[in-house]
């Protein structure tokens, strides 16, 4: 297989991967925000709260690229009752200053954005 064959191949691989798992995230995402199995069809059908598209979008901008850079990986989860529920992954995971993180920078920037938020709920998945 000639270098450039090679590159092609990876590439489709890199794409068929990404693609999987932002399909595997969006029906994540869409199940635990709605609290119910997600099917294709629930996914496109189904519309994502204002809040939930507002607080995602703080999230990816202000809030991932500083986890990512530590080597983690934020998920929203869902925002219920003025709470927002994400996830921690990666490096994070098992990072001894995982609280701080949460409190001391998750928690007050999105509080800071959202001032009728309550509090922000680290939770995790098993």
């Amino acid at each position: 297989m000639s270098q450039y064959n090679f590159s092609i191949a990876q590439r489709k691989l890199l794409m068929q991967s990404t693609q999987n798992q932002t399909i595997f995230n969006k029906l994540f995402n869409f199940r635990n925000h709605n609290n119910s199995e997600a099917t294709s069809e629930t996914l496109i059908s189904s519309e994502v709260s204002e809040d939930f598209k507002q607080i995602q979008a703080v999230i990816e901008k202000d809030v991932k690229p500083y986890i990512k850079s530590h080597g983690g990986k934020i998920t929203l989860l869902k925002v219920e009752d003025n709470r927002i529920h994400i996830h921690l992954d990666g490096a994070c995971k098992n990072c001894p200053a995982i609280q701080l993180t949460m409190k001391g920078f998750v928690e007050r920037l999105l509080k800071d954005k959202f001032p009728e938020i309550k509090e922000v709920i680290l939770e995790k998945i098993k």
